[in-house]
């Protein structure tokens, strides 16, 4: 499974990077927002907590189920339906959040099960491996995230001004 760190950068990225580029007013999607898309690809991994409720084998079940992100899209659609802007931004963050670190666990790490309560077989292309084995991995993948992030910052936003 690939680090909280990983969790938070790879959707802040993309959705920094698409409001960026494609989008010319800035003012559509503040940086908040980007944050919150951020904050939300961690949010699947509240089940890690599951010692305090000594319920075994819960990672990579409740919470990294598919119909926790297609919730959060038909809140999306209703909101936006609805014309309601800073509502319907969230849900968009939360779902981008949310299907973003179930592709990352999904791809790089252990099975997760995509279809939970309705099915309990867990599905996963386990790319990488467990943590143990590729803690190094994982870490430079961090290191490297967070690098090309700060340049495309600097690039587009020059926050060496802030210095």
């Amino acid at each position: 499974m690939p680090f909280a760190v990983t969790h938070i950068l790879v959707p802040l990225i993309l959705v920094d990077f698409v409001r960026d580029h494609f989008y010319k007013k800035k003012f559509i999607l503040p940086n908040r927002y980007v944050i919150f898309a951020g904050l939300a690809g961690l949010l699947p991994d509240v089940d890690m907590l599951y010692p305090l409720f000594s319920v075994p084998n819960l990672h990579g079940t409740i919470t990294h189920s598919i119909f926790i992100p297609i919730a959060f899209f038909i809140g999306f659609l209703i909101s936006h339906y609805l014309k309601k802007k800073k509502l319907y931004k969230i849900f968009l963050m939360l779902f981008i959040g949310f299907s973003i670190h179930i592709l990352l666990d999904a791809t790089f790490s252990d099975s997760i099960a995509f279809l939970f309560p309705l099915s309990f077989e867990r599905i996963g292309l386990n790319l990488i491996g467990p943590l143990k084995e590729w803690y190094s991995f994982y870490a430079a993948m961090d290191a490297i995230l967070l690098f090309v992030w700060l340049i495309h910052e600097e690039l587009e936003h020059k926050i060496s001004d802030y210095w």
